[in-house]
């Protein structure tokens, strides 16, 4: 993730150190286990395959997502796109939705954050979209550790 968040830091222009960046993130992850909320992620299977910050990084960060999807089965449900579903929703940046009240989305320089509840409703229709195309459990972990054993064949 540092080398990720320097190379940001050193192509946008920002002058917050990359620890303060990694620090807010890693922080971020705390929420996981605050209270009874729960979390429902989609991820496209090239995500797992997409290297940010070389194997060791990678490899690290599959671990994780597979050691908490373990941690937390009743509060985290992770949800894998399989590389060849047909998607015909259309690209799109990766977004938040908070109980159909916000939904937040970031683009390299800027956070944006939608309140209007038609334009919410969509987010959650694009999600919906999403979610019948994803697999979860048994499957999801498959996909993670194929991932994870590629990694290790290098």
């Amino acid at each position: 993730m540092t080398l990720s968040m320097t190379d940001l830091t050193g192509t946008a222009g920002h002058d917050e150190p990359v620890g303060t960046s990694v620090g807010a993130r890693l922080g971020r992850q705390a929420i996981l286990r605050m209270g009874d909320r729960r979390f429902h992620i989609i991820m496209a299977e090239q995500a797992l395959d997409t290297w940010v910050g070389g194997p060791e990084v990678m490899r690290g960060q599959l671990a994780h997502i597979r050691a908490e999807m373990e941690a937390l089965p009743l509060r985290l449900h992770v949800g894998v796109i399989p590389r060849h579903a047909d998607i015909e929703l259309g690209p799109h940046a990766g977004y938040w939705i908070f109980d159909s009240r916000i939904v937040m989305t970031e683009t390299v320089t800027a956070g944006l954050n939608v309140t209007q509840p038609r334009e919410i409703a969509l987010y959650e229709r694009h999600f919906g979209g999403l979610d019948r195309l994803a697999v979860y459990g048994e499957r999801a972990h498959e996909l993670i550790d194929r991932a994870l054993h590629e990694i290790e064949e290098i």
